[in-house]
């Protein structure tokens, strides 16, 4: 059996898409990306408390940084970019942009769809076409964050995020 290493890095290579690591505040507020990527101590009102463990800095005369905390994220761009690798995906990748000229065929010609089966359907997305503020070769992404407390005695040490990708159909049978 492969451990959890050997199968993120088997993964990484078949599909060239990694993940980032990035250190983090020991209590979660902050995390060391763009321009915090070079702090040592952090600027949260409520932290303050040092980015690399203090014990093995001391211990290594200050030449070993071994972040507290970190987190990793997987770059959206390398997955979105593997899905126009293969004829089949890419064709599939231009459901979104295939949907909106449709719909706004049937707007130009004064008809009123039917259903409106989804986001694709709103006037917010659909204007946001016609204004030219997403445009044909562009992705377009949902995100969703949530954050929760799993302790009762402490701040929220969970946080979590979705994208959806909206340029394809939806696998759901009957959606």
């Amino acid at each position: 059996m492969l451990s959890h290493d050997q199968v993120r890095r088997r993964m990484s290579k078949l599909s060239g898409v990694v993940t980032w690591q990035h250190d983090m505040c020991v209590d979660s507020r902050v995390g060391s990306t763009g321009p915090c990527a070079t702090l040592v101590h952090y600027l949260h009102p409520r932290c303050g408390k040092p980015r690399y463990d203090p014990v093995q800095l001391e211990r290594s005369g200050g030449k070993i940084n071994v972040p507290q905390k970190a987190f990793a994220t997987p770059p959206i761009g390398p997955q979105l970019q593997s899905r126009w690798k293969s004829p089949d995906m890419a064709r599939k990748m231009h459901h979104r942009r295939d949907k909106a000229t449709d719909l706004l065929q049937e707007h130009a010609e004064g008809r009123t769809p039917d259903v409106c089966d989804d986001i694709l359907s709103g006037y917010a997305y659909l204007d946001a076409v016609q204004d030219g503020r997403i445009k044909e070769r562009d992705a377009v992404l949902i995100l969703l964050m949530d954050g929760t407390q799993l302790l009762r005695n402490r701040t929220s040490d969970c946080r979590i995020y979705g994208l959806i990708l909206l340029d394809l159909r939806s696998i759901i049978p009957g959606v």
